[in-house]
C-alpha cells in the first residue's frame, strides 16, 4: 500500500535537510504515503513503531533545532514503510479502509466494518 506516505511530511524533511546541508536518505527518497493511509494504519504503526517513535519524541522534548532528530524521524518513516511493506497482503482491505476514511472525512463510525476488516487481517500478518 505504498501508493502515496507522507507527502507533506516529506517536503517538509527535504525543505529542513536542504536548508541545514542534510543528506536525504536514499532508501526513502519517491516513497509516498497519504494522510488516509497512516490513518487506517495508525494502531499497527503506534504498536510496532512504539521504540522509534518515543526516541523522536524524547529527541525534540530536548532539542528544538529543526535537524536535530532528522535522524530518528527517519527512523519513524523506515519502520512504518517497513511495516506497510509487510501487511502489503493486507493491501485490499488498507485500502478499502483508507478510501472509507478519505471518503468521509476521517469519521471512524462511517468505516467500522472496513476497519475491523483490515485490523483482523492485519492481527493474523503480525502475530
Amino acid at each position: 500500500m505504498l501508493r502515496s506516505l507522507v507527502g507533506s511530511e516529506m517536503c517538509i524533511r527535504d525543505s529542513i535537510n536542504a536548508e541545514y546541508g542534510v543528506r536525504n536518505d536514499q532508501a526513502m527518497s519517491g516513497v509516498q504515503i497519504d494522510a488516509a493511509t497512516l490513518h487506517a494504519a495508525h494502531a499497527q504503526i503506534g504498536e510496532h513503531c512504539k521504540a522509534a517513535n518515543k526516541a523522536f519524541m524524547e529527541c525534540k522534548a530536548s532539542n528544538a533545532h529543526p535537524a536535530a532528530c532528522l535522524k530518528q524521524g527517519d527512523d519513524v518513516t523506515k519502520c512504518a514503510i517497513a511495516l506497510l511493506s509487510k501487511l502489503s497482503v493486507c493491501q485490499d482491505k488498507l485500502e478499502a479502509f483508507s478510501t472509507c476514511l478519505d471518503k468521509n472525512n476521517r469519521n471512524l463510525n462511517k468505516c467500522r466494518a472496513a476497519q475491523t476488516a483490515f485490523d483482523e487481517c492485519a492481527k493474523r500478518v503480525l502475530n
